[in-house]
C-alpha cells in the first residue's frame, strides 16, 4: 500500500520524478548529438594574413603599376569587363556575399565573391578577368585572398592563365594547399613568365561535394623593367709582374651604366697575349669570373705574360650572361724580357 502523507501519494510522486529524470537525460543526449552534428557542419570563419605555407614575393617588390584590382565592392557578378560561365545557379556558382555570410564572409570591405559547395551535381564555375597587357614589365605578380577548407579533394579551385597559345594552371587549391580551417589566406603567384604577353586569369571552381570558397581583394601589379648593366673594357696597361715572373698585362672591366641600373653579375673575363716572339712563340692567356660590378664600378684583371721578347697582340673580353652582353677590346704591345709596353697606335 503506497505511503500517503497529508493526502499526497508519495509513490506516485516518485514515479513522476523518475519519468522526468529519464526524459531529461534523453533530451540532454539529443542536445549533445545535435551539437556534434552542428560542429561538423559548420566552421569558424576568421580573417588572417598568416599563411599555412610560405610564399616569396617575386621580383624586386617595387610596384610600378597596378594592372588589375578587384574587391567586388560594386556588388555585381560578374564585375565590369569580366566574363562568367557556369552550370549552376547561385549560391552554387559565383555570386556576391557580404560579411553576414555564415560560410566564408568577406576578407576586406563589404563584399566578396563566393561559390557554395553542391552535393547533388558537378560544378564547373568560372570567372575570367579582362585581357591584361603585360608588355614592358620587369616582373608581374598576382595576389588574392582565399577562404576554404581542403578536407574534401572531390572539388577544387584553380587559377588558369590563358592567352595566345597559353593555357596554364598555376595554382590548384587541393594540390598546393593544406587548409584545416576556413579563413582568408593571402595567395601570391609569380606571373613574370608571362611578361610581354596579353593574358586573362580564370578562377575556376570545379568538382562535386567539395567545400565553400570565398575570394576577395584580387590584385595584379607590375614591377619596373630592369635597367641593364653596360660592361666595358677600360684601360689596358702593361707592366712588370715581379722578379723572375716577366711582364704582365692589366685591364679594367667596368660597368658604365648609370646609378640605378642593375649590377653586372657573374662577368666572365679573359686576356690573351699572342705573338711570334724573337726566341720563341708567345701564347699566354688567363680567364676568370667577377661576381658583381655595380654601376660605375671598376675591377682590375691581370695576365702574367712571362719572359719573352717580341711584339704581341693583347685581347681582352668580358661577358655578362644574365643580359647576354659581350664586349671585346684589343691593343698592340711589346714585351722585352720582364716588361710589357703598350704601343699607342
Amino acid at each position: 500500500m503506497p505511503f500517503i502523507h497529508g493526502g499526497i501519494n508519495i509513490k506516485k510522486i516518485d514515479k513522476k520524478i523518475n519519468i522526468l529524470n529519464k526524459a531529461g537525460v534523453f533530451l540532454l543526449a539529443i542536445t549533445i548529438v545535435l551539437s556534434i552534428v552542428s560542429v561538423q557542419a559548420t566552421t569558424e570563419i576568421s580573417s588572417s594574413d598568416t599563411n599555412t605555407k610560405e610564399y616569396t614575393k617575386p621580383g624586386n617588390g617595387i610596384i610600378s603599376d597596378i594592372i588589375l584590382q578587384e574587391g567586388f565592392e560594386d556588388n555585381v557578378m560578374p564585375p565590369d569587363d569580366w566574363t562568367y560561365t557556369g552550370n549552376q545557379d547561385p549560391p552554387y556558382t559565383w555570386h556576391i556575399v557580404d560579411s553576414s555570410d555564415p560560410d566564408v564572409g568577406v576578407y576586406n570591405g563589404d563584399y566578396a565573391a563566393a561559390v557554395k559547395r553542391y552535393h547533388i551535381s558537378a560544378q564547373d564555375e568560372k570567372i575570367i578577368t579582362p585581357e591584361l597587357n603585360l608588355n614592358g614589365y620587369g616582373d608581374v605578380t598576382l595576389e588574392f585572398w582565399a577562404a576554404s577548407w581542403t578536407w574534401n579533394p572531390s572539388a577544387t579551385v584553380k587559377v588558369i592563365i590563358e592567352g595566345d597559345g597559353i593555357s596554364d594552371v598555376i595554382w590548384d587549391m587541393i594540390i598546393d594547399e593544406e587548409w584545416e580551417t576556413v579563413e582568408y589566406r593571402n595567395i601570391i603567384l609569380d606571373l613574370t613568365g608571362y611578361v610581354d604577353e596579353t593574358i586573362t586569369i580564370c578562377f575556376q571552381y570545379i568538382g562535386i561535394q567539395g567545400w565553400n570558397f570565398g575570394l576577395d581583394d584580387i590584385l595584379v601589379y607590375g614591377g619596373d623593367a630592369p635597367i641593364p648593366p653596360e660592361p666595358e673594357i677600360g684601360e689596358i696597361t702593361g707592366g712588370w709582374a715581379g722578379l723572375g715572373n716577366g711582364g704582365k698585362v692589366s685591364a679594367e672591366i667596368k660597368n658604365v651604366a648609370e646609378i640605378g641600373a642593375d649590377d653586372a653579375l657573374d662577368v666572365e673575363w679573359s686576356i690573351s697575349a699572342t705573338g711570334s716572339g724573337i726566341l720563341q712563340k708567345i701564347n699566354e692567356s688567363d680567364n676568370g669570373n667577377i661576381s658583381s660590378i655595380s654601376p660605375g664600378g671598376v675591377e682590375i684583371v691581370e695576365l702574367v705574360v712571362g719572359q719573352h721578347i717580341g711584339r704581341i697582340n693583347i685581347t681582352v673580353t668580358a661577358y655578362e650572361p644574365h643580359f647576354d652582353l659581350f664586349v671585346l677590346d684589343s691593343v698592340e704591345g711589346f714585351i722585352f724580357i720582364g716588361f710589357v709596353f703598350i704601343l699607342k697606335g
